[in-house]
């Protein structure tokens, strides 16, 4: 199924449960894991960074944690995991 799954942190507790679930797969897969930290202050949003790195390592899946902000706290702090999955063109995998 998949071979190289990409796997994003922002090195918080919730991002953990992200790599568990994503390492947890590949290992089930027998595939390649790539890990990804991204830090914005004066670079592009991170979601673009985090796709941009799935395209250039040749990923074939993304494993990423979610807060799980709905409502009015995701429309005002925004949701990196929402803009992953409206842009990419791979599969995403959200861990709660």
């Amino acid at each position: 199924m998949f071979k190289h799954i990409l796997i994003p942190t922002d090195g918080s507790r919730l991002a953990l449960k992200g790599i568990k679930a994503g390492v947890k797969l590949a290992r089930a897969l027998g595939a390649r894991v790539t890990g990804l930290y991204v830090v914005a202050p004066y670079a592009p949003p991170p979601w673009e960074g985090i796709l941009r790195a799935a395209r250039s390592g040749k990923c074939d899946a993304v494993a990423i944690a979610s807060h799980g902000r709905g409502g009015l706290g995701g429309l005002i702090l925004g949701s990196e995991t929402q803009r992953v999955l409206a842009h990419s063109k791979i599969p995403v995998l959200v861990v709660r």
